[in-house]
């Protein structure tokens, strides 16, 4: 007697309670997971908005320009991530939120953000460490020129961005 069901699909429903369940309970931390980031997020994009004026001298022209290019090409990844966020989850998971485990809608948006948004997250995480690595280096090798006061430092550090 066949009842429309295999094991495999009784199975999977299993698991998927357990998954909901444990996302659930971890729910508080989504939440808070959730406000960190979008707090870092901002911060990020501040931080990209001082590089993009950055002022260069002649000398540095060059590094500084490199580190525009980088604050410019984050920009639109960043926004994009950030309004996918706030349109998804703020309302449910932000501080302002009055968020409650009695609210559905509350409730399924930290679930599936406690489900959903980690692999993407930790790829926003691993692009922005990325860039940041990148800025951090190109800063250094500007006061690295602007403290260097021989003509041989100088013309070292003007070849390794030509």
């Amino acid at each position: 007697m066949a009842f429309g069901w295999s094991v495999g699909d009784v199975l999977a429903g299993i698991q998927l309670v357990v998954l909901v369940i444990s996302a659930l309970q971890e729910s508080t931390d989504s939440r808070c997971d959730y406000q960190l980031l979008i707090h870092d997020l901002h911060n990020f994009k501040q931080i990209l908005e001082v590089l993009k004026d950055l002022q260069a001298t002649e000398a540095t022209l060059s590094y500084v320009n490199a580190i525009r290019s980088i604050a410019l090409s984050c920009q639109t990844p960043l926004s994009a991530f950030l309004k996918k966020l706030e349109k998804s989850y703020d309302a449910s998971l932000s501080h302002s939120s009055s968020w409650s485990r009695l609210d559905p809608r509350s409730v399924s948006r930290t679930v599936q953000f406690g489900l959903l948004m980690p692999k993407e997250v930790s790829k926003m995480r691993t692009y922005i460490n990325a860039k940041l690595v990148s800025v951090g280096i190109l800063i250094g090798l500007i006061n690295r020129f602007e403290n260097c006061n021989s003509q041989l430092c100088r013309q070292l550090l003007t070849r390794g961005l030509q």
